[in-house]
């Protein structure tokens, strides 16, 4: 493996974006394996051979090099069957087949059976090569001795009707050679791949070689048992959740995390690897509860005791699948079985791309379902092989990793382990329905040791992922994970380094291509990758490396879910990370029960950030969702209750706006709690009749009534409170309420005379304390908050603008006329910059294609606007910014209107992302999508108000942060109060 060189140190630079080509379609293969391709090294030591970038014009790469056990030339025995075979028992010898020996010095043929070998039990000896010829089967049964090294050209079955114990050194299965262990139910088959200790028994043996290869092969590993190896627990009413297995009996022995909380609510953990108090459910034996422990911990119970395969290692241990091999791993358990750890990676002490489940460039879809994967966790069990520094590890591979259990427990002396890896950046699997325990007790500081081919910085992890092409749906993480439940890497562009211009796609993108060619380009299809349905117990925060600086912000978005007390690494510093996080229809609870208070600083998110919105959402258990040093720019709350806890000194307004710079409330039910008051532990809300967040269709008058019934279920009944109103972060007034009786309350709202736009309304309610209690500065209770857009005023159109590129100088240019578009007279930003009223930055574009013209586009002039704009200039980083200088004092509606040529969506050149800013004011929502292909998009309105006397700047920031790709700006539709249009210049 040495030859695939530093070159590949590239992929830590490399990103998933392809601005400036449309969809590419590949062609050819991936790249190709010739089995016969052998080179030599200075010791005349013979290796296969694998050109895995054939485009690469790098000349320091000549592909990458794997040991042959078949035609190796150092001293060892090759023995060849001739005919099907049976090794049964521990009695059985080579000379229970036919075979020829050859010595792999001389390559002598010896005649079959008649020089047999000394030792008749040859199969214990080290410098022995077993190879199963094409059509030949080879039938393991019983538990014969080791044997050394076999090369599997035809078939290697593992009896399926014995209890069988298949022991060895190494294995290369090539190509169309087959292994199968598909035990019937009633029987056992273990696998244990061992490291050969003396040396001088067996003189080819090396680091680099993997237990098992197979290049072109086929494994098929299959237990009898397929049902679930872990289910979603909940212990407060034992019932199982997202996946189940049966319990068959009492006392059914599994694999669980144990502990309380503190009295900071934070889980005290220990793992129980043989944990036998669970008890049936009387009417429905796939349910359980437990009658001993509390409901703290245990969500995850792994149960695989039940299958009837282990993979057991020994010493250095790791499994290869390469070229075009089929992967079948299925209802089985891999058992302290590792070879790469978590340490620095070294060729020669720590051979990276040696991972128990190894998928390396492999073109044939993979199945690695219902497994479990766990280290050496049961007590009185030594362990014997390494700490693995992930148990899957996938590079440029494809298929399924789906239904799987993790326990990633930290080894004795502090080495760390992760689940599943994915590492190169195109890998495009179906990573569902997997479970992750995670316990650790170091809690000493990580050292970075991000480099190729893990590119990762952090170890301990559920899930790592540099490819945006994989789905992660319904996974369960509980524990403490040094490195996160997730950690997403988007990689930056590796075309400068390793001269690949571009990337083939597979699996289900196979025949797409993705461009390389330009550097630290925004990572877009990481927005369309959505988190869905999974759940998260404990220190499992969601980790994101990707800088603040430089690199546009990317989405993160979770679909539904559970965040459960979720928390971030006490290890690790905060995570600082260019995002947009968004909760859609997400579950955010200190407990399963919503009751249990929480009177600790536990906290969901920390570090920074560019936004976080939620929708949909409920957040109404106590919890601190974002810790007190959690910053980022944007917050949105939408539809959703969100209960937060305060200190003292935080107001209704600045509770939440102490995290962000700009917030933004619509339709929030929603609680102020504080852990001193013990009063406020959970939701309290307001019971709002009417009206509810009014976006569309907006108020047309300055006023609105709310109709509320103040919360009696909250601990301050017969207890009067003060209901505050506030209208944009502005403190209006103060009146008392009573809750008894559950009687109907109304406020009316007065909006300022000149209205026009968003505003946000906040009904807050605290309880009236007495000063003696110490809780009169705390300002708990609940409250409702709303945005409703007044529109009334700015109703008569006043300017359209189109941003077309400036006409040439004299004697081409265009003089200034009258735009007929949409029915009005616009005229352009380049002819009323001498009135000192339009001026821009970025770069112009002219007129580009519109295949398809929409019914509504009847002039010309419409035409022309929509496909010349204005965009960002992507080369030296300046937004594309729009000031328009308006009268006052008057209200102002406006449209932006935006073009899409380049951006297909497909896969390889998906519609990017951005934002808007009005005189630095983001607008809701802060990322919204450009037009699909060759259409235009009206968006808006928007809002802005001069209440000068003097004519002020409306300023217009369209694709801003750091956009590395071009959003047009086709034009500017201006409505406002004043009667008459603006007067645009018009050549005589």
């Amino acid at each position: 493996m040495k030859s695939y060189f530093i070159i590949l140190i590239f992929l830590l630079n490399f990103s998933i974006f392809f601005k400036y080509c449309n969809s590419q379609v590949s062609s050819g293969p991936l790249y190709n394996v010739n089995i016969n391709n052998i080179i030599y090294d200075q010791f005349g030591t013979e290796s296969y051979n694998i050109n895995y970038y054939p485009t690469s014009t790098n000349l320091s790469y000549t592909g990458e090099n794997f040991y042959s056990l078949d035609k190796n030339r150092v001293k060892a025995a090759k023995v060849t069957l001739t005919s099907d075979c049976i090794l049964n028992g521990n009695t059985a010898s080579i000379t229970d087949c036919i075979y020829t020996i050859t010595s792999q010095q001389s390559g002598s043929d010896n005649v079959p059976n008649i020089f047999p070998p000394s030792d008749s039990l040859l199969l214990v000896k080290g410098n022995v090569t077993l190879v199963v010829p094409s059509g030949i089967t080879l039938t393991i049964s019983g538990s014969p001795n080791t044997i050394p090294a076999l090369v599997i050209k035809g078939r290697l079955l593992l009896d399926p009707n014995n209890n069988t114990t298949f022991s060895f050194y190494k294995m290369q299965i090539l190509p169309n050679g087959i292994f199968e262990s598909t035990p019937i139910n009633s029987k056992n088959h273990t696998i244990i791949a061992t490291q050969i200790i003396n040396e001088n028994t067996a003189q080819w043996d090396r680091n680099d070689i993997p237990s098992i290869l197979s290049i072109d092969g086929n494994v098929t590993i299959r237990g009898f048992d397929s049902s679930s190896t872990w289910t979603g627990y909940d212990p407060k009413n034992g019932t199982t959740f997202m996946r189940s297995f049966p319990f068959t009996y009492d006392k059914l022995p599994i694999i669980k995390l144990g502990g309380l909380k503190d009295v900071k609510g934070t889980e005290q953990y220990k793992l129980n690897s043989f944990y036998t108090n669970m008890i049936m459910e009387n009417t429905n034996n796939k349910y359980a509860f437990d009658q001993t422990s509390g409901t703290d911990t245990g969500f995850i119970l792994i149960n695989h005791y039940n299958k009837n395969v282990w993979i057991k290692g020994i010493g250095k241990c790791s499994m290869v699948f390469t070229g075009s091999s089929t992967v079948d791993i299925k209802n089985s358990v891999f058992y302290d079985f590792g070879h790469t750890t978590s340490l620095p990676l070294d060729e020669n002490n720590n051979i990276p791309n040696r991972y128990p489940i190894t998928l390396y460039h492999n073109k044939k879809s993979v199945n690695i379902e219902n497994n479990c994967f766990l280290g050496a966790i049961h007590i009185g069990t030594p362990q014997q092989s390494l700490t693995p520094r992930s148990f899957i590890g996938a590079i440029r591979s494809f298929g399924n990793i789906i239904g799987n259990s993790f326990v990633l427990k930290e080894s004795l002396d502090g080495l760390s382990m992760s689940g599943i890896s994915l590492l190169y950046g195109t890998e495009q699997f179906n990573v569902n329905y997997n479970s992750f325990i995670s316990f650790y007790t170091s809690t000493s500081s990580i050292l970075p040791r991000g480099q190729y081919p893990d590119n990762i910085n952090y170890i301990n992890s559920g899930i790592i992922s540099t490819s945006p092409y994989s789905f992660f749906e319904s996974n369960i993480f509980e524990g403490r994970f040094k490195g996160g439940s997730f950690n997403i890497i988007p990689l930056q562009s590796r075309s400068t380094i390793a001269s690949l211009n571009s990337d083939k796609l597979i699996g289900i993108y196979n025949g797409f291509e993705q461009s390389n060619i330009n550097d630290k380009v925004s990572n877009t299809i990481w927005n369309k990758v959505v988190f869905k349905d999974n759940v998260f117990f404990g220190e499992s925060e969601f980790r994101v490396t990707y800088p603040m600086s430089i690199q546009p912000p990317i989405k993160i978005n979770f679909l539904r879910g559970w965040h459960i007390n979720q928390r971030p690494s006490v290890v690790l510093p905060p995570n600082e990370a260019n995002v947009d996080f968004t909760y859609d229809s997400s579950l955010v609870q200190f407990d399963l029960n919503p009751i249990n208070k929480n009177f600790g600083e536990t906290n969901n998110l920390k570090g920074k950030c560019n936004s976080v919105s939620i929708k949909n959402s409920n957040f109404s258990s106590s919890y601190i969702f974002f810790s007190e040093s959690f910053k980022c720019n944007y917050i949105s709350i939408v539809d959703s209750k969100f209960t937060h806890m305060i200190h003292v000194g935080n107001s209704t307004v600045t509770f939440i706006k102490r995290f962000a710079n700009q917030i933004y409330l619509s339709n929030v039910n929603g609680t102020r709690i504080h852990r001193l008051s013990g009063l406020y532990g959970r939701l309290y809300p307001f019971f709002q009749l009417s009206p509810m967040s009014i976006i569309d269709p907006p108020l047309t008058q300055n006023s609105i009534n709310f109709t509320f019934i103040p919360n009696s279920e909250s601990p301050t009944i017969n207890r009067p409170s003060i209901l505050e109103t506030i209208i944009d972060e502005d403190f209006q007034n103060n009146s008392n309420i009573d809750p008894i009786g559950n009687q109907i309350h109304s406020k009316f709202i007065q909006f300022q005379q000149n209205a026009n736009g968003p505003y946000t309304v906040v009904l807050s309610s605290k309880p009236i304390f007495p000063n003696i209690t110490g809780y009169e500065k705390l300002d708990v209770g609940p409250y409702f908050a709303g945005t409703y857009i007044v529109d009334n005023s700015a109703n008569n159109f006043y300017l359209g603008i189109d941003l077309s590129p400036p006409p040439p100088p004299p004697p081409i240019s265009s003089p200034p006329r009258s735009l007929s578009i949409f029915g009005k007279q616009w005229t352009k930003c380049s002819w009323i910059q001498t009135l000192n009223k339009c001026t821009t930055t970025g770069v112009f574009t002219p007129n580009s294609s519109m295949t398809f013209i929409p019914s509504e586009i009847t002039e010309n002039d419409e035409i022309s606007m929509i496909t010349s704009y204005l965009g960002n200039d992507i080369t030296n980083n300046i937004p594309s910014t729009v000031n328009i200088s308006l009268a006052g004092p008057h209200q102002y509606k406006f449209y932006l209107y935006s073009y899409n040529s380049d951006w297909t969506d497909s896969i390889v050149n998906p519609i990017p992302s951005f934002s808007i800013k009005i005189n630095d004011k983001y607008q809701e929502p802060i990322t919204r999508s450009a037009p699909t292909y060759l259409t235009y998009k009206k968006y808006g309105p928007f809002y802005w108000n001069n209440l000068n006397s003097t004519e002020q700047i409306l300023s217009i920031k369209w694709a801003n942060e750091n956009i590395k790709y071009s959003i047009p700006l086709s034009g500017i539709e201006i409505f406002s109060s004043i009667q008459t249009s603006f007067q645009i210049p018009i050549s005589p």
